[in-house]
């Protein structure tokens, strides 16, 4: 029953957090403390992984990002076993910076990545880092925008084994000169995931080269 007589505590603090005034995010962290150690005490690792969520969402918002990344670490170790995916979405693309810091720091890089493509597939908007060329548009609160894609529309392969649409992603940003890194901020995964996706580029295209890569992926109409 504590799991759901819980529920009213955590809608009223994402409220809270929502609302983002300095009273209501200092009131939603100490709540949020207490509810933590609440359901810890019941091994309630599903609540104990939203709350946790919450509160570096809380902390985020108030300026304290050291403490919102020990507390997300904290909470991606729980999380990780059981592969939770929704309590990270659910808290839109603030989390998504929380997640790209904290992969940077070689955190659960796998299970991070899951976690990005999972706000992808949501069609939330990431927000770029600060370093990013182009700014984000501002949040609306109407329904999510799709994502735009950087092939929309893939083109037909003439291929034995077709490049999926995050190869594709990736061969795009090659064409554009960008290195492992920028490719890796642009997608929102980690260098090593690009260097997969690079490795399986040049195997289906036959190349052993990035300027290979784009030179066939031309010659063959697929960027």
């Amino acid at each position: 029953m504590l799991f759901f007589l819980e529920i009213p505590s955590i809608t009223q603090n994402r409220v809270l957090i929502a609302t983002g005034s300095d009273a209501g995010l200092k009131d939603a962290e100490s709540r949020l403390v207490g509810l933590w150690e609440a359901t810890q005490a019941v091994h309630n690792i599903f609540q104990m992984i939203e709350i946790g969520v919450l509160r570096s969402l809380a902390l985020l918002k108030m300026a304290r990002v050291d403490e919102a990344l020990a507390v997300l670490d904290h909470v991606v170790t729980l999380a990780t076993p059981g592969g939770w995916i929704r309590p990270f979405v659910e808290a839109g693309p603030s989390m998504v910076d929380l997640l790209k810091r904290l992969i940077k720091k070689n955190v659960a890089v796998e299970y991070i990545d899951r976690l990005l493509a999972a706000f992808r597939d949501e069609e939330y908007r990431v927000v770029p880092e600060a370093s990013d060329a182009q700014a984000a548009p501002a949040p609306s609160l109407g329904p999510p925008s799709p994502r735009p894609s950087v092939s929309p529309s893939p083109p037909p392969q003439p291929l034995d084994e077709p490049l999926t649409n995050r190869e594709l992603d990736a061969l795009e940003l090659l064409a554009q000169r960008l290195q492992n890194k920028e490719i890796a901020e642009k997608l929102c995964i980690s260098p090593e995931t690009v260097k997969a996706h690079l490795k399986k580029i040049f195997q289906k295209l036959m190349v052993s080269t990035r300027r290979q890569a784009i030179t066939r992926a031309k010659s063959l109409g697929i960027i």
